[in-house]
């Protein structure tokens, strides 16, 4: 199988090179918006929490958007590995708690 990276759910090991790209880049914007997601705590980071939040919304749509893309690279006919639908689904719930988080502190 193929590995994305240290931390990801491996990919088939027959994942064209194009979707793995795709994926790839979306696993790097995910790393980069847990970075910032970590540091837009309110308690931990008051002075700076929005902009954290911000910066980690924009991160996660990239990185779904990444994944939405590899996904419909897959040929109609084809399975979608669980791994890129695990990453998909992950994403989104990282982005509704940015959603929840923004909109609770107002």
């Amino acid at each position: 199988p193929k590995t994305t990276s240290s931390t990801a759910e491996k990919l088939p090991e027959a994942t064209p090179d194009e979707i793995l790209n795709t994926v790839l880049q979306g696993d790097r914007f995910y790393r980069e918006g847990m970075k910032h997601l970590l540091q837009s705590d309110p308690a931990r980071n008051p002075e700076n929490w929005g902009k954290e939040n911000l910066k980690a919304l924009d991160l996660f749509r990239k990185a779904a958007t990444a994944y939405a893309t590899a996904q419909e690279a897959y040929p109609e006919n084809e399975k979608i590995p669980q791994a890129l639908l695990d990453r998909f689904r992950d994403t989104q719930i990282r982005m509704s708690l940015c959603r929840k988080r923004g909109v609770s502190r107002r």
